[in-house]
Formats: structure tokens, sequence, C-alpha cells
């Protein structure tokens, strides 16, 4: 299974002494979190790597998806496919872009993880 825009990677067993740790919003699990972006999508077609950013819930409203965060990516071979589940996602309330008029909710994206070893930036 080829992962879509939005979905998410768990990038597992990132050292406990990297310096930019918290950059991959860090889970209670410890494991960080990306999501795979709209913008750099055919680079997975045509070289069989995977793009992501790390740190932002990502905005998604009527079909278009926005990811901003650090960039990273790993190789399609290396991503192991998990399961199908919720994630959180963010869009202007009513559709009025001003600021504090965030409205959270969730969608089923797939899953998938890598080793934080396996990542080039």
């Amino acid at each position: 299974m080829k992962p879509q825009p939005g979905d998410r990677i768990i990038i597992k067993n990132i050292p406990h002494d990297y310096e930019y740790r918290r950059l991959y919003g860090i889970q209670k699990d410890g494991n960080g979190q990306g999501t795979i972006p709209t913008d750099r999508f055919n680079v997975i077609a045509e070289k069989g790597i995977v793009p992501f950013l790390t740190g932002y819930t990502p905005y998604k409203d009527k079909g278009f998806l926005d990811v901003s965060g650090c960039g990273y990516s790993v190789d399609l071979k290396k991503l192991r496919f998990t399961e199908t589940a919720p994630a959180r996602f963010w869009k202007f309330k009513d559709g009025i872009a001003k600021a504090h008029n965030a409205e959270y909710y969730t969608e089923l994206v797939n899953w998938f993880e890598c080793e934080f070893s396996d990542l080039s930036s």
C-alpha cells in the first residue's frame, strides 16, 4: 500500500539525546509523528521517496491540505503499514479565516511506521 497525502508516519526509536527530538511532535510513547504533504507527493511515484513534515497538526478543508513543519524523507521500501485509524486535522470554523477560529476534527487515514535510522533530510 502506498501512502497518500494526509496519511501519517510514526517515527520509532528517536534517540533520547537527539537535539531536535521535539521537532517530531513526540507522543506519550516516545515516538514521533509526521504527515505526508500534497505538494511533494509526486516524488513518491517518481523516485520511491516519501517526503513528510513533522511538528504541526495539518490544515485540511474542502480537499485542500496544508502541512507545515520540518521536512524529512524515507525510502518507500522502509515504510510499514500499521493500520487505518483517525488522525487529527484542523480547518477554519465556518470557513472564516481569522485568528482563534480553528476547528479540530478527525478523519480516517492510513498509518505507517519507520525507524528513525531510516530517515534522510
